[in-house]
C-alpha cells in the first residue's frame, strides 16, 4: 500500500512538474478541441497564424524543420508545435484532429500538402481541410476529385491583387472555385 502511494505520488508529481517544465520550455498541449492545425510554419503559416491568433482562434503548429521555427513567435503565441513530417501518419497522430476546427496544409510542396490533406481526411473524415497549391490546374483537379473541401492556388489568389496594384484599384474580385468567379461555398 505504502508502494502505491509513493508510485502515484510520483506520477502526479511529475506529471505537474512535467507540464509547467514544457511550458517554461515553450512546449505547450494541443487543445482539446476547435483549434486549427497549420502545417508548414514558413512566411504564409506563421502569417495565417498570428492572424488566426489574433482573432482568438487557437492554433497547433507543425513542422518538420525544428531550426525553422521562430523560439520568439512560439513562445509569445503559447503556441503548440509538433515537430514531424506532416506527410506520415504518426505526426498527425497526437493532433486531435477529431475534435479540431480545420486543418491548413501550408507547405512548400503540393504533393506533401496532399498527402497531408488526405491522411488528415482519413483519420477524422468530418475535418475542413484547406490546401495552398501552386500548380493551379492541380488545385482545381484535386478539389473536383477528391473530396477535399478547398485547395487554393496562390497564383490564382494573387493575380487579382497584382492586377489591381497596377490600376491602384482597390481589389474587388473574389476567389474562384473550378475557374469560375464567384464566392466560394464550402461546408464540412
Amino acid at each position: 500500500m505504502i508502494m502505491f502511494g509513493a508510485l502515484m505520488l510520483g506520477l502526479v508529481t511529475e506529471a505537474i512538474v512535467g507540464a509547467r517544465l514544457g511550458r517554461a520550455l515553450g512546449q505547450y498541449p494541443v487543445p482539446k478541441r476547435d483549434h486549427v492545425v497549420v502545417c508548414g510554419v514558413g512566411t504564409t503559416g506563421s502569417t495565417i497564424i498570428e492572424a488566426l491568433s489574433e482573432a482568438g482562434v487557437r492554433c497547433v503548429a507543425v513542422e518538420r524543420d525544428e531550426d525553422a521555427l521562430d523560439a520568439a513567435f512560439v513562445k509569445r503565441l503559447r503556441l503548440p508545435v509538433i515537430i514531424g513530417d506532416m506527410s506520415a501518419g504518426t505526426t498527425l497522430d497526437g493532433l486531435r484532429l477529431g475534435t479540431g476546427r480545420t486543418l491548413l496544409a501550408v507547405i512548400k510542396d503540393d504533393m506533401a500538402n496532399l498527402q497531408c490533406a488526405l491522411l488528415a481526411q482519413a483519420r477524422a473524415p468530418g475535418l475542413r481541410v484547406v490546401l495552398r497549391m501552386f500548380d493551379t490546374d492541380l488545385a482545381v483537379r484535386v478539389e473536383r476529385g477528391t473530396g477535399i473541401c478547398l485547395s487554393r492556388s496562390v497564383s490564382a489568389l494573387a493575380a487579382p491583387a497584382f492586377v489591381a496594384a497596377i490600376f491602384a484599384t482597390p481589389v474587388s474580385s473574389r476567389p474562384t472555385r473550378y475557374g469560375r468567379s464567384g464566392p466560394v461555398d464550402c461546408t464540412a
